[in-house]
């Protein structure tokens, strides 16, 4: 009996145990399992495992005082960082 799983469009699908990670030779073969986005795949139940990552981006403001360069000119030239992340 197979199941077919799909995909939301903020998340990836992986799927890992048996034949999981059989497909076309490329940069993905021989991981030992297989990632789904933007679509679906059929999974064997109590052979394959399905576990769904989040896509979403969480951004963090770096507020770092007293941090300034010179710029060509002399000029002072404050920085402002922002990282963006994501978590699953």
């Amino acid at each position: 009996m197979f199941f077919y799983k799909v995909a939301e469009p903020n998340e990836a699908l992986i799927i890992s145990g048996f034949r999981a990670h059989h497909g076309p030779a490329g940069d993905a073969a021989g991981l030992g399992f297989k990632i789904v986005v933007g679509k679906g795949a059929w999974v064997t139940p109590g052979l394959q495992k399905v576990r769904r990552l989040s896509l979403d981006i969480h951004e963090a403001e770096l507020d770092l005082e007293g941090r300034s360069r010179l710029a060509a000119a002399g000029t002072p030239e404050v920085c402002r960082q922002v990282a963006a992340a994501l978590s699953g």
